[in-house]
């Protein structure tokens, strides 16, 4: 999935490098929120019967990528970011966001994603705050190699809160002001402006990680067995073309008992793997309806085992704000 955001383009210098590229999203659509956090990848679904609502104003530096967000409840992400940035995310609110099935709370601990760590995360509440990523090697030249290493290795600690940060709060508020005046003078910023900022933000994780270096490298990384085994069966189902899958079939691949499956699933996600299920098919019959041709709806339902067609339109409005007839008719 590609995210080509509209172009705001300033120019600088003699070799006329692209500097910036700014702009503000707000939609339903899950699928057009994914794309838009472009250094990511991974999927994303809703596991609520309510419609999604979005928003991200973002503006990408040589860099940094610096944005504004707001993501509706009950909204899960499984996926890694690419080997080339580190991401984080900052409720500005009290809003926890479930990790790895971890905690991390907006007060204490920081939602940071290092390159190519899988995660699952799952917004229960309705969050708004900020995300931003970083190019892992312009990071790495400010960290120096060891605490740029350190911080992928125990970034579960991290998310954990386990380490106590002295200077959070004041790092917090001082990375909110830079983002919303990247925002706000995008296309205004000089050459130099740019590098400040990004040197700055750059600097400021230096200085939030450098006093805990000690800490981070004596603490020990806790191996949690539930994520190991949702991560597993989140790739068995999305790498299945089965539409009737069982979760005794899951737990099976998974090496477990139906009931840790279920268990983990609960834990991670706040669903069953049956309702999971459901969902999954859900939105497989929504990509039918969306990028193929299609023509006739209760084929579609059949070919996927819906037997209550009445009931079933019910559910998909709940889910995506519309109809699977809306659905069809406008793509």
């Amino acid at each position: 999935m590609t995210f080509i955001p509209k172009k705001t383009d300033t120019n600088f210098g003699t070799n006329n490098i692209k500097m910036i590229i700014k702009d503000s999203l707000s939609h339903n659509d899950i699928e057009q929120f994914a794309a838009s956090l472009s250094h990511l990848d991974q999927t994303v679904k809703q596991l609520s019967g309510r419609t999604f609502n979005f928003s991200n104003e973002l503006v990408m530096f040589p860099k940094v990528m610096l944005s504004r967000i707001s993501i509706g409840e009950q909204a899960m992400f499984h996926g890694v970011c690419q080997s080339e940035h580190f991401a984080f995310t900052i409720p500005n609110n009290d809003t926890a966001i479930k990790v790895n099935g971890i905690q991390v709370n907006a007060d204490d601990s920081l939602y940071i994603m290092p390159p190519s760590e899988e995660i699952i995360a799952l917004f229960e509440q309705e969050l708004n705050g900020y995300h931003f990523s970083i190019d892992s090697k312009f990071l790495a030249k400010h960290l120096g190699h060891d605490l740029h290493s350190s911080l992928i290795q125990k970034s579960e600690i991290i998310r954990s809160g386990k380490t106590n940060f002295n200077s959070y709060q004041n790092f917090k508020k001082q990375l909110f002001r830079n983002i919303d005046y990247s925002l706000k003078h995008s296309d205004s910023l000089s050459e130099m402006a740019v590098l400040d900022i990004q040197c700055y933000i750059a600097n400021a994780i230096r200085i939030l990680f450098i006093n805990n270096k000690d800490e981070l490298k004596k603490t020990k990384i806790p191996y949690n067995k539930r994520h190991a085994i949702v991560t597993r069966a989140l790739e068995y189902i999305n790498s299945n073309n089965n539409i009737f899958l069982s979760v005794p079939d899951i737990a099976e691949q998974c090496y477990c008992s139906i009931r840790t499956l279920e268990y983990a699933f609960k834990q991670l996600l706040s669903v069953t793997p049956k309702q999971y299920l459901t969902i999954r098919r859900m939105y497989m019959i929504r990509q039918e309806l969306t990028f193929k041709n299609c023509i006739n709806i209760t084929q579609v339902l059949n070919l996927y085992g819906v037997i209550n067609q009445g009931r079933f339109s019910k559910d998909y409005f709940k889910m995506f704000g519309e109809y699977p007839k809306n659905t069809l008719k406008s793509h």
